[in-house]
């Protein structure tokens, strides 16, 4: 994939991962890059989606990423999880 597919890629997980989580009641932040680009309304290449939810959600959290196929978190704490996106 070029890096210019991975980004429109990882455009729609997070569209994906937003819409699913709305469905479900989770309340989500949106950090990293897409953050950036959304707080300054410029372009910010990212190829990640970097999410924060309270700790009661992160279990209903980690099942959503799963059911899309994002089920290769990176990083896992008790209050963050940052999925790369699918690279199929």
């Amino acid at each position: 994939m070029s890096e210019g597919q991975i980004e429109r890629k990882s455009l729609e997980d997070l569209k994906a991962v937003l819409r699913e989580a709305h469905n479900q009641s989770i309340k989500l932040v949106i950090m990293g890059g897409y953050a950036v680009a959304a707080y300054t309304r410029g372009y910010r290449s990212t190829k990640d989606i970097d999410l924060v939810a309270d700790k009661p959600a992160l279990g209903k959290l980690k099942g959503l990423l799963t059911s899309l196929g994002l089920n290769r978190p990176k990083y896992l704490s008790p209050t963050k999880i940052s999925a790369c996106p699918s690279q199929a």
